[in-house]
């Protein structure tokens, strides 16, 4: 979630909302479960790097319910490359990503991101690489 500092923290914020129930519902989600996802300000302003860039095939370590690859997928047109590790973000994810009808755009692989060299060579060459993942050993996003 985004730091509301100000008035104008906020008056941004509401700029940018993004009124789709699905992403909502994520949203609330992750917050009510403790889930890391990229804040709103954060994905925006990767979309338009992406956007800039014209990124056409991205990969991103650390999918957790799949927020982030579903916006990109979405709104770049992109194809992605995701990793997660977690059984449990993985199913969520993968619901998600089917909920969406996006797994022609979004690979999911459910492995360690140290462990996939194969699968995501396969995938390559990407454009960019988006790492969104957890420390191996504290479990904690990095």
């Amino acid at each position: 979630m985004v730091a509301i500092e100000s008035k104008d923290d906020l008056y941004v914020i509401n700029l940018l909302e993004d009124f789709d129930e699905f992403y909502l519902e994520l949203e609330k989600y992750a917050e009510e479960n403790r889930v890391p996802i990229i804040d709103k300000i954060g994905i925006r302003f990767l979309i338009q790097m992406l956007k800039v860039k014209k990124a056409k095939n991205l990969l991103e370590i650390g999918t957790a319910i799949g927020y982030t690859s579903i916006k990109l997928a979405e709104k770049i047109g992109c194809n992605v490359t995701t990793i997660e590790r977690d059984d449990k973000m993985y199913n969520q994810a993968k619901n998600n990503i089917e909920k969406r009808n996006l797994t022609d755009k979004i690979t999911l692989l459910h492995a360690d991101a140290l462990e996939l060299q194969g699968e995501v060579v396969t995938n390559a060459p990407y454009d960019v690489v988006f790492i969104d993942g957890a420390d191996r050993k504290s479990g904690s996003a990095g």
